[in-house]
């Protein structure tokens, strides 16, 4: 079943190589990658199969070609598209793979850039291809599941204030701290993972240009307690990256298998201990009905 799949990854970064690259083993048959980005020197810590000769090169080709080379015997296609979602997008390379959007298994979405977001979110709910969006950020990894676009709820769903207040607070739990003092519970307010941003309620401590710690103030007690120390094992962006990909493909697979998750979001909290917590997607139909396309996609 796999062989006979085709995905589309729009963004070919940190996220959508790995995905592409782990797809290509598991045996999927066909890739669309779509990317505009060149390959820059600071990408090659991120993604193994760029090398110093493919700065400068396009992403999509640079990953195609360590694809092809892969599977190299095997009847994996790949084609590779190297271009932002905009308006060029769909007078250049639309009209020659608009079949690969219309006949997709699936949509995967890797970048960090909301309005590529709602650019795939509707191709997504215009051909009713089901959406994989995964992203991370500091100390969380996000993975978006969207199997029925047109049914709802859409990945334009999720940009409305109702699932955004959802999201917060199920953010939240990454938020929290106890007081050793009171042993009362509560949200840090403003709460960043670089110390040196600080906030109202976690401030950094420095000995100079030095953090040498992180300071939460009670909102119940007052008591100032240390919330993390230059001793506290940093968060690891290899890990955030490797632990949120190896969900996303999880899910893709059990996607093309036919195996659906019952769940659209799922976050991974990395610290202190990794948690992963999964909800639905409260469906909203009005919204869902203002923004189902139903003359093509926007730039068409």
């Amino acid at each position: 079943m796999l062989r006979r799949s085709r995905v589309v990854v729009v963004g070919a970064g940190a996220i959508g190589s790995v995905l592409a690259m782990r797809l290509a083993r598991a045996g999927v048959g066909e890739l669309v990658l779509v990317d505009g980005d060149v390959v820059e020197p600071h990408n090659l810590e991120r993604v193994d199969c760029y090398t110093e000769g493919d700065v400068g090169r396009p992403k999509v080709e640079a990953l195609a070609k360590c694809i092809r080379r892969l599977r190299r015997g095997e009847k994996t296609w790949v084609h590779a598209i190297p271009s932002y979602l905009d308006a060029g997008f769909y007078e250049r390379w639309y009209p020659q793979y608009e079949w690969a959007f219309r006949k997709a298994d699936l949509y995967i979405l890797g970048v960090d850039n909301d309005v590529v977001r709602w650019e795939v979110g509707e191709l997504s709910a215009y051909w009713n291809k089901p959406l994989l969006d995964v992203s991370f950020g500091v100390g969380v990894g996000r993975v978006l599941y969207f199997p029925e676009p047109r049914r709802g709820p859409c990945r334009l769903c999720f940009f409305s204030k109702a699932d955004e207040e959802a999201t917060y607070e199920v953010m939240g739990y990454n938020l929290q701290a106890t007081c050793p003092s009171c042993g009362r519970r509560f949200k840090v307010e403003n709460w960043r993972w670089d110390p040196k941003v600080g906030g109202r309620s976690a401030r950094a401590v420095r000995e100079g240009e030095k953090v040498v710690a992180v300071e939460v103030e009670c909102p119940f007690c007052g008591h100032v307690f240390a919330a993390r120390t230059p001793d506290a094992p940093a968060p690891s962006l290899s890990e955030w990256v490797h632990v949120t990909t190896s969900m996303a493909f999880y899910v893709a697979v059990r996607h093309l298998l036919g195996r659906r998750p019952q769940w659209n979001a799922m976050y991974i909290f990395f610290e202190p201990d990794i948690k992963i917590t999964t909800f639905k997607i409260a469906p909203q139909p009005e919204h869902h009905r203002r923004h189902v396309p139903t003359a093509g996609p926007r730039h068409g």
